[in-house]
């Protein structure tokens, strides 16, 4: 249960992500990956983080002890752990190549290469914060590609 390990700060369950509540200082940490069989990536700056965002490799996550619920970006395939009945239940709208995705496109997952995203408020639809997130969704990628830069609702955000 974890709501019950989760320790608030009054009524805060979530750090820094809810409007009523003060920042908590956060503890920068570096996590150092050595692959036994790297991918060359080029001879481009290995410092610049930015670059390496749009990974040539899929980014998930599952829940803790059940693999069998993955979350992929869209387009990419779930793993042989994952339980194929969770396709097409509740909004997700996966048929094809289009996996883990709505009937509008948007996806459950984001990869956002900009250091200056600021995330939303816990419990705010992305799209109530970013309202240009919606035709880049829909487009696929197509418009609106500067979504995360244009037309930020400050009142949607964290930014303490």
């Amino acid at each position: 249960n974890a709501k019950a390990e989760l320790k608030p700060v009054g009524a805060c369950y979530f750090a820094n992500t809810e409007a009523a509540c003060n920042k908590l200082d956060t503890q920068l940490m570096t996590l150092k990956i050595v692959f036994e069989n790297p991918i060359n990536l080029g001879n481009e700056n290995l410092l610049d983080s930015s670059k390496y965002l749009i990974a040539p490799y899929d980014i998930f996550i599952f829940r803790t002890y059940d693999q069998s619920l993955e979350i992929h970006r869209s387009g990419y395939s779930a793993t042989s752990l994952f339980d194929e009945s969770r396709m097409n239940t509740g909004h997700d709208a996966s048929s094809g190549n289009r996996t883990f995705a709505t009937n509008e496109n948007h996806s459950w997952v984001l990869v956002v290469s900009s250091e200056n995203f600021l995330w939303p408020i816990e419990r705010t639809n992305i799209i109530n914060a970013y309202p240009d997130i919606k035709a880049w969704m829909e487009s696929a990628g197509a418009w609106n590609t500067d979504w995360f830069n244009s037309n930020v609702l400050q009142e949607k955000v964290w930014d303490k």
